[in-house]
C-alpha cells in the first residue's frame, strides 16, 4: 500500500516561504527524508509544495545520508571477493572518504 505524502508551508522571518514535505526514512540511515525548499512568494510555494509531493510520491528522493564508505561497507558485506581483494580493500576501509553522496 502506498503512503500519501505529507507537507507544509511556513512563513520565514525574512518574508519568504519555507515548503517542507515528508518522503519516507532513508533506508541506509533510518533518517526520515525531507524534501525542502525555500520562495520568495507564497504563490510560488504553493506551486512547489505541489512539485515536491509529486516527487515524494514517485519515490525520487535524491537527498540522502549515505556515504561512500558506507555503500562500500554494505557491498562488502555481499560481495564475492577473492581472500587478497577482501583483506585489500578492507584494509583501505580506514582511507575511504565519509563525504555524503550528492552534490
Amino acid at each position: 500500500m502506498s503512503r500519501v505524502a505529507k507537507g507544509h508551508i511556513e512563513q520565514l522571518p525574512s518574508g519568504s516561504f519555507r515548503v517542507s514535505v515528508y518522503a519516507g526514512i532513508d533506508p541506509l540511515t533510518r533518517r526520515a527524508i525531507r524534501l525542502k525548499s525555500t520562495v520568495k512568494t507564497e504563490q510560488q510555494a504553493r506551486i512547489e509544495l505541489g512539485r515536491l509531493l509529486k516527487e515524494a510520491s514517485e519515490g525520487r528522493t535524491p537527498e540522502s545520508g549515505a556515504t561512500v564508505a558506507n555503500l562500500m561497507d554494505e557491498y562488502a558485506a555481499v560481495a564475492e571477493w577473492d581472500v587478497s581483494t577482501r583483506q585489500t580493500n578492507e584494509g583501505s576501509s580506514a582511507v575511504r572518504s565519509s563525504l555524503p553522496l550528492g552534490p
